[in-house]
């Protein structure tokens, strides 16, 4: 049987083989050399580089055009040409962020491993410039000396990490035997992972050949440790994120999941059975000004009982016959210590017909008890024989093994203390406040625990052997910034009247006394309520009757319906006969805090018979002192519920839409799905908003659907004002740094199509719309500090540069004012800005979306739009579990 003729690919894989056989019978028989050792080659981009090596050799002959080649209908110097363009292209390509396209006529096959030289030589990366885009303070900015949780590490002249490839001869699989046999030559710092070494100094040659002995049978090995490349800072981050790991270990931390915390100093509460470990959370990354160490203070809650103690309490307190059942649920999934290690284990299952005699096959093939394992190898004492197993299943790596491999881990309940807090200790107003003591510290205490966390360092002799052995030192402080600080925002209400801003961002007075931008006359309404409720109810109507005057918003008294009972079935059949199409809203007080009254409620009046409600609990209302604030936030919703405007600020008169987009994931659903939040603005205040959402796979943060839902919007936006939107800005909140290139080169190509498909079906052709994309990042360890002030930061603090990414086009924003604690400022990353504002604007307009969240009189830490989309997929995942009703679609309902 005939064989299949050779692509382009293989021919000039032949060429190149002839190629190379000449060259070698070409060289020097008097020059040294030594037998080209195995290697796994290193894909398509290698051999391309190599084809344009030989392109350049000195001694260029054209090579040798083979019959199968002549037949293909393409030179072999055309196709290296084709190669070199699809090189150029592809690198291009990557550095514009798309992605790079491959042709199939150009595909090399892999390169044999006895091809490849021994000796070849990695150029290293070139060293992009930094992304600055820096705001020109203007006249009604303040400039002021601050600093932030961030330490500069310096490296010492001479020194660098230098990438090594270690081959052995005979090869090895075991990594700890490679390592071993590696040891007994070099003696140093190093890492080591198996191929790839990693050295703070360079060798003399750039291959290093020695003869080890083998650890188990005394044969010799020949190792060869050839050199790579000399590795730039910014190419080392694992590294160092693993040598800061090493110090806290050196420092005597215990690392409970991926933060380090100090056993030796915990705070106990022992009213409440808890202790507080403080500790630190650190990351080495590369900024706009170099690599630096971030570092915040952190601190983890641990409960002093144990498992077993739990375990008892729930026989004592709970039905005996549920006991099981009950401790299981209650178990699962929850996360303990156990001190004898400070290691953290998660509860997958409890075995309850075993106990702490049964037996376990350990390492040398016996049998031993439960007992005498922690007897001998902890020193400790099981005293409850007859307590059940925890079972820790964990998935880890056997050897050099690729593949993970499932361990069950058993656990003894009276070694294992229980972490977090539940639900009940949340709901206890005195335990929380004790907790807060330790763990909402002020700025000046933050400083103080970095400062000593600097000196421990310093003063440790080990740690200090192994930062200088890779020629790495650390700032004896935290980097010096410039803050720029924004001027307040005025706020706009009803009437042409405006408040000016303050440094609080706080107008709750005024949002209470001052006439409403847009109100919504109330004149049938309802309110529901229970037997043992109706003197609140009628409190709450006398006092809203009230309170609405100064609002500018006119109501008429309520309709009352009072149930006979508080059960389920009694609310539905109260809405079926008073939901009609002539109320405009209904309010609910209901007697106690109940997760599965509150989810019909809501997913009757969001999705079955859509309107809006408005939810109190009795107890809210049974404060004389505090009811008329109360019920005047209550009148605020209700007016934004049904459709009514409170409050503006200054911003650009143009045909602007800003959207926010956020993603509710429903864990404890096993049916359950992502629902993703879409919230557009549709007048130029931005004060009306139009909001959607939609489900999507489930566990997927990325939305899928976003064009459908941003189609609608911007449909809306035109029935509304008659034209397209010129600039639309969206905030995107839910994305992590390892996300960020697959939302840029995914969901902003939706969008685009989006903006295409939509403008393409209109009845004349307008200018596409300006598209700028922001991903908000919350959760993030930066601390802001002023230099000279232990006070937070104020509303409207800006970092824009140093600490900023490397690169990415970011910032940071302080928005909101905060009394106690230390202030989280807002991470704001554009991904993409068409709209050609300065730097300065873009800015600003993020701090001036944040005064236009209704349901707080103040700046928030998010843009509104951001907000609401929080607040919507958290309602609509959390209680209504599907997708509420478009009537509703241009009111903020989920308030």
């Amino acid at each position: 049987m005939s064989n299949p003729p050779l692509g382009r690919g293989a021919r000039l894989y032949q060429a190149l083989k002839e190629k190379e056989n000449q060259q070698k019978q070409q060289q020097d028989e008097s020059t040294e050399s030594t037998p080209s050792l195995p290697r796994v080659g290193r894909g398509r981009a290698s051999n391309i580089e190599k084809l344009m090596q030989l392109r350049e050799a000195k001694n260029q002959s054209a090579i040798p055009t083979s019959s199968a080649s002549s037949t293909s209908g393409i030179s072999t110097s055309s196709l290296l040409k084709k190669l070199a363009a699809t090189r150029i292209s592809a690198s291009s390509t990557q550095s514009s962020g798309e992605k790079p396209t491959t042709s199939t006529s150009t595909s090399i096959p892999p390169t044999p491993r006895s091809v490849e030289s021994s000796s070849t030589v990695l150029p290293s990366s070139k060293e992009k410039e930094p992304v600055i885009k820096r705001a020109i303070p203007g006249k009604t900015d303040a400039i002021v000396p601050s600093t932030a949780n961030y330490i500069r590490l310096n490296l010492q002249p001479g020194k660098g990490v230098y990438e090594y490839e270690v081959r052995y001869n005979p090869e090895i699989d075991h990594r700890g035997l490679k390592s071993k046999i590696l040891g007994q030559f070099l003696k140093g710092p190093k890492t080591f992972d198996g191929v790839v070494l990693y050295l703070p100094d360079q060798l003399s040659d750039s291959t290093t050949k020695f003869t080890g002995k083998h650890p188990i049978n005394d044969s010799d090995i020949e190792v060869s440790i050839i050199f790579k490349r000399k590795k730039r800072l910014g190419e080392c981050i694992h590294l160092y994120n693993v040598m800061f790991r090493r110090i806290f270990k050196i420092l005597q931390f215990a690392q409970l999941g991926r933060q380090m915390f100090d056993p030796s100093r915990p705070h106990r509460i022992p009213q409440h059975k808890l202790e507080i470990w403080p500790g630190y959370v650190t990351a080495v990354d590369e900024y706009e000004d170099g690599i630096m160490l971030c570092i915040d203070c952190s601190h983890r809650v641990l409960r002093t009982d144990t498992v077993r103690s739990y375990l008892t309490n729930c026989v004592l307190n709970r039905n005996a016959r549920t006991f099981q059942q009950d401790a299981t649920k209650a178990l699962i999934g929850q996360a303990v210590l156990t001190k004898y290690n400070n290691k953290l284990y998660r509860i997958d299952d409890i075995l309850w017909d075993k106990n702490p005699t049964c037996t376990f096959e350990n390492r040398t093939g016996g049998e031993t008890s439960y007992v005498d394992y922690y007897q001998n190898q902890h020193g400790l004492e099981i005293k409850d024989l007859q307590q059940p197993l925890l079972v820790n299943r964990a998935s880890r790596r056997m050897g050099n093994s690729a593949e993970k491999v499932d361990q069950l881990i058993c656990l003894i309940p009276e070694l294992c203390y229980m972490t977090g807090l539940t639900d009940e200790m949340r709901s206890n107003f005195t335990m929380m406040k004790d907790v807060a003591m330790y763990t909402r510290i002020t700025p000046n205490q933050r400083k103080v625990a970095l400062q000593k966390f600097l000196e421990n360092v310093r003063s440790s002799r080990e740690s200090q052997e192994l930062l200088n052995s890779w020629g790495l030192s650390i700032d004896s402080g935290t980097i010096d910034l410039e803050m720029r600080i924004l001027a307040p925002e005025t706020i706009l209400f009803g009437g042409g009247r405006s408040v000016r801003g303050t440094q609080e961002a706080d107008w709750t007075r005024a949002s209470t006394q001052t006439q409403v931008i847009s109100a919504i006359d109330i004149q049938k309404w309802y309110i529901i309520f229970t037997p043992q409720d109706k003197r609140n109810a009628e409190t709450f109507k006398d006092t809203i009757l009230q309170v609405c005057g100064p609002m500018g918003i006119r109501i008429c008294p309520p309709q009352t319906f009072c149930l006979q009972n508080d059960s389920t079935g009694t609310y539905v059949d109260a809405f079926n006969r008073i939901i009609a199409p002539d109320v405009q809203i209904i309010v609910i007080i209901v007697p106690t805090q109940r997760d599965d009254r509150y989810s019909v409620i809501k997913k009757i009046c969001c999705a079955d018979k859509p309107i809006p409600s408005q939810v109190i609990n009795s107890r809210t209302l049974g404060n004389p002192k505090r009811l008329r604030n109360v019920v005047q936030k209550i009148a605020l919703q209700m007016n934004c519920k049904l459709g009514g405007q409170l409050w503006a600020v200054n911003l650009p008169k143009n045909r602007w839409m800003i959207c926010g987009i956020d993603v509710y994931h429903d864990a404890q659903r096993s049916e359950g799905k992502s629902v993703a939040g879409f919230v557009a603005s549709l007048n130029p205040q931005m004060t009306r908003f139009y909001s959607q959402c939609n489900y999507q796979s489930r566990g997927e943060e990325l939305c899928y659907a976003l064009k459908s839902l941003f189609s609608s919007a911007l449909k809306e936006f035109y029935n509304v004002n008659g034209e397209w939107p010129s600039h639309i800005f969206i905030y995107r909140d839910g994305v992590g740094d390892g996300q960020l290139k697959f939302c840029q080169e995914y969901e902003i190509p939706q969008l685009m199509d989006a903006i295409k498909i939509v403008m393409a079906s209109a009845s004349k052709p307008e200018q596409i719309p300006k598209l700028t994309f922001i991903v908000v990042q919350k959760r993030i360890n930066t601390r802001l500090f002023l230099k000279n002030d232990e006070n937070n930061p104020p509303p409207g603090s800006i970092i824009d540069h140093t600490i900023t990414r490397r690169d990415w086009y970011d910032f940071f924003l302080v928005p909101q004012h905060v009394r106690q604690g230390t202030v989280s400022p807002t991470h704001y990353i554009v991904v993409q800005d068409q709209s050609e504002l300065s730097v300065d604007h873009v800015q600003k307009l993020t701090f001036k979306m944040c005064h236009l969240y209704y349901n707080w009189s103040g700046t928030i830490r998010v843009p509104a739009p951001c907000q609401y989309a929080h607040k919507l997929v958290y309602l609509v995942g959390q209680s209504i579990h599907k997708v509420p009703s478009e009537k509703l679609a241009d009111r903020l309902y989920y308030l």
